[in-house]
């Protein structure tokens, strides 16, 4: 099972993908999480203090251009060790820190993007395992070979107007590259207390689920699976992975 985490920043998709991986970690399930945003706060969201944090793998330098190579980049890098050997462990959950990987036109980092594009579609598209990728804002930095290996998208809004345009532009986006399991979570809402029909809002959804605001909880620490009442969401996930584990 290979899911991406996508929305505006701030909406909570990085509290999301900990929360998803959390439960399927107690499930007792194997997870790896793939931190793919710049702002990498993943590992803290899990409890990893900053010394345990593994350095993001776009900035191992040296690494990258051992691999990639000076001059003619080598679009094909050898990166089926990293993620043993650049990941850290909690649970049943490892994680890898990739660091963002640039969209056109943002710059050019040529070799590490090369190498982070490789690295993650080596994950998503050749290991047999379930895998949650925290993602950028939009999706254009999976590109399309590497979407075609997801199985879904999940897309995280908060209860605003322009939250919800991002998360309608970033779910036509990932229709039109042909993912076609998408689910959308608002977060920091209650059902029972948002009048907005967000059904006729977004196309083709699978289904919309909410969580309560239960990051607040949270000021004091950075990690928020120390909330107990964060087994409220347990529903939304178990939904997800049921849908994702029946048969078409």
């Amino acid at each position: 099972m290979k899911v991406a985490v996508a929305g505006k920043g701030g909406v909570g998709k990085t509290t999301v993908c900990a929360w998803f991986a959390d439960f399927l970690s107690r499930e007792g399930k194997d997870v790896l999480l793939i931190d793919a945003d710049s702002n990498a706060t993943l590992g803290l969201t899990l409890g990893f203090s900053e010394s345990q944090l593994p350095t993001p793998i776009s900035e191992e330098l040296e690494l990258i251009n051992s691999r990639v190579g000076s001059g003619l980049i080598n679009l094909n890098p050898k990166v089926e060790d990293i993620p043993e050997r650049y990941s850290v462990k909690k649970d049943n959950i490892k994680l890898l820190v990739l660091g963002g990987i640039k969209a056109a036109g943002s710059g050019c980092s040529c070799n590490a993007n090369a190498f982070l594009k490789a690295l993650l579609a080596h994950v998503v598209l050749e290991r047999d395992e379930i895998i949650l990728v925290d993602l950028e804002g939009g999706i254009e930095h999976l590109g399309r070979g590497t979407v075609e290996g997801m199985d879904a998208l999940i897309v995280v809004s908060e209860p605003t107007l322009v939250s919800f345009k991002t998360a309608k532009n970033i779910s036509s986006m990932a229709s039109e590259l042909g993912l076609t399991k998408r689910f959308l979570i608002f977060n920091k809402v209650y059902q029972d207390n948002f009048k907005f029909d967000a059904s006729g809002y977004f196309d083709n959804i699978n289904f919309i689920d909410f969580i309560p605001d239960l990051v607040r909880l949270s000021t004091s620490n950075s990690c928020i699976l120390d909330i107990e009442q964060r087994k409220a969401c347990d529903s939304v996930f178990s939904e997800i992975y049921k849908y994702l584990n029946k048969e078409d």
